[in-house]
């Protein structure tokens, strides 16, 4: 899982290398007051992802027990961390619930696109956001083979991505 506050150990190309998986706004949890609405940042689910070492999609597992995650980091516009305008707000409060991932998103005030944008989630209408992260650690398990990491058993199947 991601670790956000310190650099991965790992070469340079994955080092640099961000894995976006989508997430899920919860629009029942809108806060109007401070502006915020819940979010379930990451599951253990898998998911689909374009692997930079293998240069190839995978499936991807990301195990809760590994997040370690700082309290704030920064709501971007499509990933962009090169202007102050792609700063959209803030993921706060990020916490494990089970298998799952779940913070808050927190909306900017004063900004025409970030007003867009909470509109949108406020009316239901944007419910599907993305998340980036690094990767610390990971295990590779060759397909059609089952191995047992963190104590809980995986197989790697076969299956159209």
């Amino acid at each position: 899982m991601p670790n956000l506050l310190e650099q991965p150990r790992q070469p340079d190309m994955q080092r640099r290398s961000i894995v976006c998986r989508t997430m899920q706004v919860r629009a029942d949890s809108v806060n109007e007051e401070d502006r915020s609405v819940e979010a379930v940042f990451a599951t253990e689910q898998a998911v689909s992802v374009f692997d930079m070492r293998e240069w190839r999609p995978i499936h991807e597992v990301l195990r809760m027990d590994g997040a370690i995650v700082p309290q704030r980091v920064p709501m971007l516009n499509n990933h962009y961390r090169f202007s102050l305008d792609d700063v959209y707000g803030s993921a706060r409060d990020a916490k494990v619930m089970g298998d799952r991932l779940v913070g808050r998103l927190y909306f900017a005030s004063g900004d025409e696109d970030v007003e867009r944008a909470w509109n949108k989630v406020k009316q239901g209408h944007l419910v599907d956001v993305s998340v980036g992260y690094r990767i610390d650690q990971s295990t590779t398990i060759p397909s059609g083979q089952t191995m047992t990491v963190g104590g809980r058993q995986y197989k790697a199947e076969d299956k159209p991505l």
